[in-house]
């Protein structure tokens, strides 16, 4: 539940496989909701140091892709592909975000422990 880029990430290489193989852009799209919040977002919240460097490289990965993913269907001018992959998006990812924020905030001991947070 700490890691909640791992799923942001999975979902976009999903989107992006089913793009690659259908060519519908909506698959691009899909992962844009979580990779926003945790992706980033997380350029603004991880400290650019240390180990972080790591997640924080990963962060700017993952909203190159999506931006990418934006331009590409943006750039055809594929509206409807857009507009669906933002509803699955918003339908999928904004309870799995709320939930996971919540799970955070109950188990405060674990995520210090974890993160090595004093």
């Amino acid at each position: 539940m700490f890691n909640a880029c791992a799923p942001s990430s999975i979902t976009y290489l999903i989107g992006f496989s089913i793009f690659l193989a259908t060519k519908h852009k909506a698959g691009l799209i899909t992962a844009m909701v979580p990779i926003f919040f945790f992706g980033t977002m997380g350029l603004f919240i991880f400290p650019w140091s240390g180990m972080n460097i790591i997640a924080q490289i990963s962060h700017i990965l993952m909203t190159l892709n999506i931006l990418w993913g934006i331009w590409i269907v943006l750039k055809e001018k594929d509206y409807k592909a857009f507009s669906i992959g933002t509803l699955i998006s918003m339908a999928v990812f904004i309870p799995y975000i709320a939930f996971q924020q919540l799970y955070c905030r109950l188990h405060p001991e674990d995520l210090h422990r974890i993160f090595n947070i004093s």
